[in-house]
């Protein structure tokens, strides 16, 4: 991963964190689910930042669910 596809991804992560915490003051019951949804997504993101394949952060992540 290039260094402008890392910074590309902060980016993306930090707009999400942004939505994550809008969605989540709403305070509603699709305002907490979107905030939920957007958790799994972040995670994700720093997943790949860590070097993990879109594959392998997936793997990951529902082995942490399970």
């Amino acid at each position: 991963m290039t260094p402008r596809e890392k910074l590309r991804l902060l980016a993306e992560i930090d707009m999400m964190i942004a939505l994550r915490d809008a969605a989540r003051q709403r305070n509603t019951q699709k305002g907490r689910y979107v905030a939920y949804l957007m958790e799994g997504t972040i995670e994700m993101a720093r997943q790949r930042l860590r070097g993990l394949s879109r594959r392998a952060a997936v793997a990951e992540s529902q082995r942490f669910a399970a």
